[in-house]
């Protein structure tokens, strides 16, 4: 071994003392990862949400997560015939309106 190896392994092998040691606890963010396929079967279903993510300027990941967001909503809901609008859509909505009172 070479001598900045035999160095390292000394040191960690060296008792640690914690006695003065504080833990500070912050919460982070829960994040969760969902997978799923679209089976060759639907591939109608796949070019739509990559069309529909295109057209409203976000990625096929991020409308996936728009869609559950306003199935909860509308869950939530019960059999309210109100129009769920995700805060996103929503956003992109006024955006496309100030673009074109800009425009004009």
């Amino acid at each position: 071994m070479n001598r900045e190896r035999e160095e390292a392994l000394k040191l960690s092998q060296e008792p640690i003392d914690l006695t003065g040691a504080t833990v500070e606890r912050e919460r982070r963010p829960v994040k969760m990862s969902y997978s799923f396929r679209i089976r060759g079967e639907d591939e109608a279903l796949a070019i739509w949400l990559e069309d529909e993510a295109d057209r409203r300027g976000i990625t096929p990941n991020d409308l996936v997560r728009e869609l559950a967001e306003e199935a909860r909503l509308r869950a939530s809901q019960g059999d309210r015939e109100d129009r769920v609008v995700p805060v996103g859509e929503l956003h992109r909505l006024i955006d496309r309106i100030a673009q074109r009172s800009v425009a004009a």
